[in-house]
């Protein structure tokens, strides 16, 4: 494993892949606009 080439402890490869997850996660959520409000709000994906 690459990671532990590198030598990062259990802890840090744990924090990475939770990372590497949310990101992935913000790549499939989709989002509407409202008319006549300055946000968008979540299109119920999950």
């Amino acid at each position: 494993n690459a990671f532990d080439v590198l030598g990062f402890t259990s802890e840090e490869k744990n924090s990475m892949y939770k990372l590497t997850g949310a990101i992935m996660h913000f790549g499939n959520m989709k989002f509407k606009l409202k008319q006549r409000e300055e946000q968008a709000e979540p299109d119920g994906t999950e």
